[in-house]
């Protein structure tokens, strides 16, 4: 809604709640940032995140932390042995986020 400088996220940015991640690839998160991109150009001074820790603020901070989130994962991704190193890595560097379930991550419970 540009007229009030407001974008809906949806699921495309998450705020200060871990993001379902167990089914994308390199190629799918690169895209997923794409659109993030797309979000914040639109210089948005509310943005409204589908998934939230309640009480975060609706700002576009939480598109530039999803970005950072993404990119996190895939860093991580790329040298953890196992599942559960990633998923314990990404809990550590996102320790108050909501939602620390490993279906999140990795699609299994």
């Amino acid at each position: 809604m540009p007229s009030i400088d407001l974008v809906v996220g949806g699921d495309v940015f998450y705020n200060q709640c871990h993001m379902y991640v167990g089914d994308t690839t390199p190629e799918s998160r690169a895209n997923w940032i794409a659109a993030l991109d797309r979000l914040a150009a639109l210089k948005p001074k509310i943005a409204v995140a589908g998934h939230k820790n309640p009480g975060a603020p609706d700002t576009p901070q939480a598109i530039e932390e999803s970005k950072r989130y993404l990119t996190d994962f895939g860093r991580l991704q790329e040298s953890a042995s196992s599942d559960r190193e990633l998923y314990d890595a990404m809990t550590e560097l996102y320790p108050d986020w909501v939602s620390h379930q490993a279906w999140l991550m990795f699609g299994f419970q």
